[in-house]
């Protein structure tokens, strides 16, 4: 076997393929000045002295093969960690991470922020927000009193013993919009945005403090204050960004080969349902994102600190009729039309803020008719007060039922 082996590679050098040792030179040699080229591989075999050629050791030819062996071993693990540890593909900027294959994530949050690459997020309110809607600035009419005004003493009595009207300065508006939040009902719950890792600590550093603007925050809190950044002029890189989705917040990778999470959302669904002192059904629905907060504790997965977006159903003022064209009215935070309201649909509740009183002396003072009108017949409806011994003009938190407040509001409307 031992001198097969050998002819087998002075073969390979005839070839071009391979060199040969000594020993292979000497049976070359041997081969050429004794053997007939008629003769078969038999008889080229017996014209061999065998014993003219030392035997490499046993043990030289096993540390050979085990030397192959775990070069080999070596090559597949080398290739294997180089697999596990390549960068992303930019044609699908998303790592070649076993978990992530199926999970890459091209929907309209990212659409919405590809769509908008600018100066950076800059703040949008230049001015003082109105304050907030109360539901009786609705009914605050100021002459429906049937009573003289102030400096019409009809009595002749000591203006301190005449009981002028009261008014409140307070809010006005012309309607209610019934808004419901919802998450989508699908396997599709976190959406989180991955920036390369030195460009996302590039960007902190340098958003951390700048007037007028959102600024960036810490790597290790992920708010999305960087995403917001990074979709600017000066560090946008589609090269340098994948997005993913995931379905539970406590598997969310904080890094992915090089790429660290600086931002989690959860889709939503806002629906404006109807208008309410009319009850006209609206039925205007808008695909939404609300931001989530996590914290980057260096562990393999992030910390959930607000991993939900509430699902809720709130009001909205607006002094304008709604629709697709100018929800901007309800919704713009500049125009600060959302009401300090909890509405429990199953539950039949709302929780709101209101100037409501029910102590029987602040109900006999003078003060628009409407207006009082709207706090007796709403006391009748009470779930829960906090406080029912306020004086006419400060706020209070009540608790009514809702189907039946709804209807009240909706008939006294009609008397405006």
């Amino acid at each position: 076997l031992y001198i097969l082996e050998r002819l087998k590679k002075v073969g390979q050098y005839l070839k071009g393929v391979s060199p040969m040792n000594n020993n292979e030179k000497n049976i070359l040699k041997d081969m050429s000045n004794s053997i007939d080229k008629k003769m078969n591989f038999t008889e080229i075999a017996n014209n061999i002295d065998y014993s003219k050629y030392r035997k490499e050791s046993k043990k030289l030819v096993i540390f050979k093969k085990q030397a192959l062996a775990l070069s080999l071993s070596m090559i597949l693990i080398v290739a294997l960690v180089a697999f596990l540890m390549s960068p992303p593909n930019p044609s699908v900027n998303i790592p070649k991470n076993p978990t992530l294959i199926n999970s890459a994530y091209n929907g309209f949050i990212k659409e919405t922020f590809e769509s908008n690459i600018g100066d950076g997020p800059l703040i949008e309110n230049m001015g003082p927000i109105p304050a907030p809607p109360v539901i009786d600035g609705y009914f605050n009419i100021e002459m429906d009193t049937n009573t003289p005004g102030i400096g019409d003493n009809p009595t002749g009595k000591p203006d301190e013993e005449f009981n002028y009207p009261l008014y409140i300065e307070m809010r006005s508006f012309n309607y209610i919009y019934e808004v419901e939040y919802a998450c989508e009902a699908s396997s599709l719950e976190y959406v989180a945005a991955y920036i390369k890792k030195d460009l996302a600590v590039k960007i902190s550093t340098e958003c951390k403090e700048i007037m007028d603007a959102t600024s960036a925050g810490p790597i290790d809190l992920v708010n999305g204050s960087i995403v917001e950044w990074f979709y600017s002029v000066d560090y946008y890189d589609a090269e340098k960004i994948f997005w993913c989705q995931y379905t539970a917040s406590n598997q969310i990778f904080a890094e992915i080969n090089g790429y660290i999470c600086v931002g989690v959302y959860q889709p939503q669904q806002r629906t404006i349902i109807r208008e309410i002192f009319s009850n006209t059904s609206v039925n205007i629905v808008d695909n939404i994102y609300t931001k989530l907060l996590f914290k980057n504790i260096n562990n393999m997965y992030l910390k959930p600190i607000i991993d939900k977006a509430e699902n809720e159903v709130v009001w909205y003022a607006s002094n304008n009729l709604i629709d697709e064209t100018n929800t901007s009215f309800l919704f713009e935070h500049c125009y600060g039309a959302k009401f300090d309201c909890i509405i429990d649909r199953e539950a039949n509740t709302i929780r709101l803020e209101t100037y409501a009183v029910q102590n029987d002396d602040e109900l006999a003072k003078l003060y628009s008719k409407i207006l009082k009108n709207y706090h007796i017949s709403t006391n009748s409806i009470i779930v829960e007060n906090e406080d029912p011994n306020l004086q006419f003009g400060e706020t209070t938190y009540i608790t009514y039922k809702y189907k039946e407040f709804v209807e009240i509001i909706q008939n006294l409307s009609k008397l405006k």
